[in-house]
């Protein structure tokens, strides 16, 4: 047998007769969807747990509910929202059309805003409700003397920060427009991403 990696025997006689976990005792361990169960040597209590293949899990542990988490994105003219359901063609909110070059997008959880940044010829940086987002309710955070791409918000400190390809760096900006701060000076910056749990 050339080449021959791995072999498994399968004998009957070396197999339980009959499983016996807290997910066969309890009919899937009063699971809705997936019961995982723990090793009997395992110090966990009930010795299970209750998962999902869809949605996540609510507060009761067994049962499963509807993520209220998406996905959204943009296409140069338009900002998208998209469910993360299989199966799901409700989208969380309606595409907001008729913009110009929007390259740079992400969210604030606490104020429910999506904020994204705009490339010539029209710059800027701006936010706009994930409730109910039109073109006209768009709120302006900053558009003068940049060339915003990447962008990313620090729920932490409130602070937006994004990459300017026009002056080689990267900013930071307070929600509220206030104290811009250069952090460095780099070559052509694009996108950029934020861990604040570890500063």
């Amino acid at each position: 047998m050339p080449n021959l990696r791995d072999i498994a025997i399968f004998d009957i006689s070396n197999q339980p007769s009959k499983a016996d976990t807290p997910c066969t005792r309890l009919g899937n361990g009063g699971c809705a969807q997936l019961c995982f169960s723990f090793p009997v040597d395992q110090p966990t209590s009930p010795g299970f747990r209750c998962d999902c293949t869809t949605g996540v899990l609510a507060e009761d542990k067994h049962s499963c509910e509807d993520s209220k988490e998406f996905l959204v994105y943009t296409t140069r003219t338009e900002i998208h929202s998209l469910s993360l359901l299989p199966k799901s063609y409700n989208v969380p909110f309606d595409t907001v059309s008729d913009l110009t070059n929007v390259v740079g997008i992400d969210f604030d959880y606490t104020n429910k805003d999506l904020i994204f940044t705009q490339i010539r010829p029209d710059t800027k940086i701006a936010k706009v409700s994930s409730s109910n987002p039109t073109k006209e309710k768009v709120e302006i955070i900053l558009e003068q003397g940049i060339n915003p791409e990447g962008i990313a918000y620090d729920w932490t400190s409130k602070k937006i920060y994004w990459t300017d390809s026009a002056n080689n760096s990267i900013y930071s900006i307070n929600s509220d427009g206030s104290h811009i701060v250069r952090i460095i000076q780099v070559e052509r910056p694009r996108a950029i991403v934020l861990d604040p749990c570890r500063g």
